[in-house]
């Protein structure tokens, strides 16, 4: 069976990396950039952590049943990603005990998930996995994909990053708030972005909203 993919909100999360070598590394510089909180307990760490003033060390070596301790959180997600198998396996298992979705990086069918190669632009994100077979082609497809992205698709994407919670708040009945959120992610906004740029593409969408929403003297101010 193949894997479910998802893109999920770590925003203040407590998440936890059980070693602390280049993969741990890589493991909290990724979750670091999707605000995760998170813990690493490993007995020795890779230089570069000590750079990342926002994660929690633990130096000490995982130990059977650690991860579900009385006095630990609850963890949103756990890597395991130490240099010893028996410890990799134990941590796995402790997850699997306490109901926490576990990533095994040295064994990735052996885990709940692996993570996925990513390239971002703004607001775009490409996600590429190969079930861990292949993780260095998985991240090289997604560069390459992400270069044949056009700049105005980019923009278009910024543009309704900013304007999509203020389309929510000013047009409160959902058919034009539908139709206007599908007008901005058309080809015709696209065309409009291509030809005149942002100035005129963040015009548009502040007569399109003042079209189905109450006027208001600060309309031509949201930009």
């Amino acid at each position: 069976m193949s894997d479910y993919p998802i893109f999920i909100k770590l925003a203040s999360a407590p998440v936890l990396i059980i070693g602390g070598g280049k993969v741990a590394l890589r493991k909290a510089r990724g979750l670091a950039d999707a605000g995760a909180r998170i813990t690493v307990i490993s007995p020795c760490f890779h230089p570069d952590f000590h750079s990342m003033s926002a994660v929690t060390r633990i130096t000490q070596p995982y130990t059977p049943g650690w991860l579900s301790a009385p006095d630990q959180p609850h963890w949103r997600l756990v890597f395991i990603a130490t240099s010893k198998p028996q410890v990799n396996l134990q941590a796995g298992i402790d997850a699997r005990a306490a109901n926490i979705l576990c990533c095994r990086c040295d064994e990735s069918g052996d885990g709940d998930f692996t993570g996925a190669a990513t390239a971002r632009r703004g607001p775009i994100t490409l996600a590429i996995s190969t079930g861990g077979a292949a993780p260095r082609l998985a991240a090289n497809l997604a560069e390459q994909l992400l270069a044949t992205i056009p700049q105005e698709a980019i923009l278009q994407s910024n543009l309704l990053e900013k304007w999509r919670p203020i389309i929510m708040e000013k047009v409160p009945d959902p058919i034009p708030r539908r139709q206007l959120l599908t007008f901005v992610e058309s080809e015709d906004f696209l065309q409009t972005l291509r030809l005149h740029g942002p100035m005129a593409a963040d015009q548009l969408i502040v007569q399109r909203i003042a079209l189905v929403s109450p006027p208001s003297p600060s309309q031509t101010e949201l930009i």
